[in-house]
Parts: C-alpha cells; sequence; structure tokens
C-alpha cells in the first residue's frame, strides 16, 4: 500500500525491548511456509526467551499432535505424540490456553506423551498456536533453572504464537515431503487469519509497556440485508475482507471478528496518526474490492471506528469498544 512505501517501519525508534519482540514476530510471520515457521521458532533471541530446550508441534485435523521440530532434548521427540489431557503439551491443547509451570521440582513430570524418556527441567511453559475454530499447534519451552520462566516470557512466547496463527493463511503450499512427520499443509482457509487473543498476553507485552498500538473496526452497515440471519454468509464475507487486508497491509497486525457485524484490526506499534493514514488506505483498498456472497456480486456498506492507546482507553476491551462506537459516528467524530 502506499502508505507503507512511505513509512516501511513503524517501529523503528520505539524502547529497544519492544522494538526487538515486534521485529522478531515480524520475522515469525513472514515465513514462507510452516517448515520455515518451525524452524525459527527453535532459534527464538535469548534477550527475548531464555530457555535450555524447545519444541514445535503440530495437530492434524482430528488426530493427535506430532512434533516436528525440537531442539536441546536428550531424546529424539519425533516418534511421540501429544494427546488432548495428556501431561503438559496435552493440557495446554486441551484447554487452548498458555500453561506455565514455575517450578517442577525438578521431578519428571510428562510434557509430551506417557512414551517419552523422563528428562528433569526446572521449568515448563507452552502456548498454543490456535485460530478461531481451533488449536493447530502449540510451542513447548522448557529450562534446567527452577523459576527460570517468569510471566513475563509466557506472555512473549504467547504474542509469538498469535502471530504465527495469523500467519498461516498467508503461506504458499507444500509438498509432503517438506515436513516431517507428514502434516496436511495446504493454504490455510481465509478463516484462520482470525484468532483468539489472548488479552493478558497482549496488554503485558505491550499496552503495559505503554508501546503504541491502534483498534480499527469495520461494521458491516447493511450486514442484516446481505446475510439475512445466515451465518455462513457473514463468515464469507470476513474472510474476503481480511485475505484482502492481510495481503494489502504488511504491518503487524491480529484480526478479530465482532459477532456478525464486522471485525476488528489490532494494528501493533502504530500511534493514533499512523492509524488514521492506515485507515484511509484501507477505506480506500476496500471501496474498490468487489465483493461476492454465493457467487453473486454485492454491494457493501462499510463503516470504521479508530482508538488508540492511550487516548483512547488503559486496556484492550476499552479500545476494542470505543473503536466499535465510533463505527456508528459521522466520519469526523469516528477517532479519538
Amino acid at each position: 500500500m502506499r502508505l507503507e512505501k512511505k513509512n516501511p517501519n513503524w517501529i523503528d525508534g520505539e524502547p529497544p525491548d519492544f522494538q526487538q519482540m515486534m521485529k522478531w514476530c515480524r520475522f515469525l510471520s513472514d515465513a514462507p511456509h510452516r517448515k520455515a515457521l518451525s524452524e525459527r521458532f527453535l532459534h527464538i533471541p535469548r534477550n527475548l526467551i531464555q530457555c535450555d530446550a524447545i519444541a514445535v508441534v503440530w495437530f492434524e485435523s482430528g488426530g493427535p499432535g506430532r512434533i516436528t521440530h525440537s531442539k536441546g532434548w536428550k531424546q529424539s521427540l519425533k516418534s511421540l505424540t501429544v494427546e488432548s489431557g495428556i501431561g503438559i503439551s496435552g493440557a495446554c491443547f486441551e484447554n487452548g490456553q498458555p500453561i506455565r509451570v514455575p517450578n517442577t521440582m525438578k521431578q519428571s513430570s510428562i510434557i509430551f506423551s506417557e512414551n517419552e524418556s523422563p528428562e528433569s527441567f526446572g521449568a515448563v511453559m507452552a502456548a498454543p498456536i490456535a485460530n478461531e475454530k481451533r488449536m493447530l499447534g502449540l510451542v513447548v519451552c522448557v529450562t534446567h533453572a527452577a523459576n527460570g520462566l517468569k510471566q513475563a516470557e509466557l506472555d512473549k512466547l504467547t504474542l509469538m504464537t498469535a502471530f504465527a496463527a495469523s500467519s498461516l493463511g498467508q503461506m504458499n503450499p507444500q509438498s509432503a515431503a517438506e515436513l516431517i512427520p507428514r502434516p496436511e499443509e495446504q493454504a490455510a482457509p481465509a478463516s484462520e487469519y482470525f484468532i483468539p487473543v489472548h488479552v493478558k498476553a497482549f496488554e503485558a507485552e505491550i499496552i503495559q509497556r505503554d508501546a503504541p498500538v491502534s483498534v480499527l473496526s469495520i461494521r458491516i452497515k447493511n450486514g442484516a440485508t446481505l446475510f439475512k440471519g445466515n451465518p455462513a454468509k457473514a463468515e464469507d464475507l470476513h474472510d474476503q475482507i481480511a485475505t484482502h487486508l492481510s495481503h494489502k497491509v504488511k504491518l503487524l497486525k491480529l484480526f478479530m471478528k465482532h459477532s456478525e457485524e464486522g471485525l476488528t484490526l489490532l494494528l501493533i506499534g502504530v500511534n493514533e496518526q499512523q492509524a488514521s493514514e492506515i485507515e484511509d488506505s484501507i477505506q480506500d483498498e476496500l471501496s474498490r474490492l468487489p465483493f461476492t456472497l454465493g457467487g453473486n456480486s454485492v454491494d457493501v456498506e462499510l463503516e470504521y471506528g479508530l482508538a488508540s492507546f492511550p487516548t483512547d482507553g488503559s486496556d484492550l476491551k476499552q479500545l476494542m469498544d470505543a473503536s466499535w462506537v465510533r463505527t456508528r459516528q459521522p466520519r469526523e467524530n469516528a477517532h479519538g
């Protein structure tokens, strides 16, 4: 987009720790395929997270998890499977939430499977790679030292996995031979752009650091007429918008659905003035996008609302609420 050519890197000039974190999240998001993404997770910079071993697990549809990439373990993990509810990884999978065991008391806890060889670690954490509909995978980190993984490390890992999930919809397909063990490796459906955001991790790593973040809500004004109570039509239109913006807006971002009425973009490292410019470009892009429903061309009326931290709220919920309210206001009042 014109805006990004003018400002290719919004995060320059931010606090060094925030800048490094956002650059790493961008690096993860830019992975061309799942194999590359997995390999990048094995090399998380130690100035962001210090761990002694790491593993990446992917789940096939309806099946157990497979550990495709790992580093720092004494045993080979490739033959192990991760089942829901078994071990620390299974608990993360079952609940779809980040999990941390700060002090294992050096006892041999099950991390992946009952078939694993016991290894003694001091601290363990896992964060899910999940979209709106299902668990896609998870990342596990361990340290030998007790209390070696603080809540701040779990927040960082959770933010990384959130961006990883968001990027999966943009990845190129891979042949089965390129990833072992063999997973499904097709371009993700557009609906996989939408992810559940772990608010605590997001706020701890971004907002609580006083880093810039803006929220742009897009409301489908004539949605009731277009959808006529059919959720599948609403999802189809959401997907068209998200797919287009994922390719056009290269900034760090997360998509969230706001019921059937529209969607919300979380713009990371973007202040109020920059977000206003992005909104103008997005409006221009979407005004020219040919929308279809059921194979038929449709006219879609979109309204926009923008909120930025800290002007419009001190937490993520306040920002989202403020931006959504502004979608119903005249253009001159739709900004903070």
